[in-house]
């Protein structure tokens, strides 16, 4: 997205990456419970629902983490005029909200927060390129498990 970026785009990146989660959700669970007997489904469901939860918790923490990690570098990488300024990296959305906060600590800090969340959407490509590699180089068919 450039920057300063058109709300659109952003609700269109968004709409996107839904759509691609969610169609691709349905089918998953479908093929994991057809792997196993009806009386085994429940198990199933319930394991990979555990496991779709705890990803989603692990995914986030660790794009929380490289948003944080590329925002505390471009604050302590900050121009020396602007170092004495600039607020604590827990800070900055309330920064960026005030409307009494100098001009050039604003621009400097919606830079490095754009060049964050950008980090984070690469990141995001990276595993959404990933899950497609895997998913094309599943097998068609799978066959049943006799014991869980």
């Amino acid at each position: 997205m450039p920057y300063p970026g058109a709300v659109w785009t952003l609700i269109a990146i968004q709409l996107l990456m839904g759509a691609g989660f969610g169609l691709i959700s349905t089918p998953l669970m479908v093929g994991v419970q057809s792997t196993v007997d009806w009386g085994q489904r429940g198990v199933v469901t319930g394991a990979s629902m555990f496991s779709r939860y705890f990803g989603q918790s692990l995914g986030a923490a660790v794009f929380a983490a490289i948003f944080n990690s590329v925002l505390f570098d471009k604050m302590t990488e900050a121009p020396e005029n602007l170092q004495s300024a600039l607020p604590k990296v827990n800070e900055v959305v309330e920064v960026l909200q005030s409307a009494h906060s100098d001009d050039s600590v604003q621009n400097y800090l919606q830079h490095a927060f754009f060049d964050s969340t950008h980090t984070v959407y690469i990141g995001l490509l990276t595993v959404g390129v990933l899950t497609l590699i895997v998913l094309l180089l599943t097998p068609k068919h799978f066959g049943k498990i006799d014991k869980f």
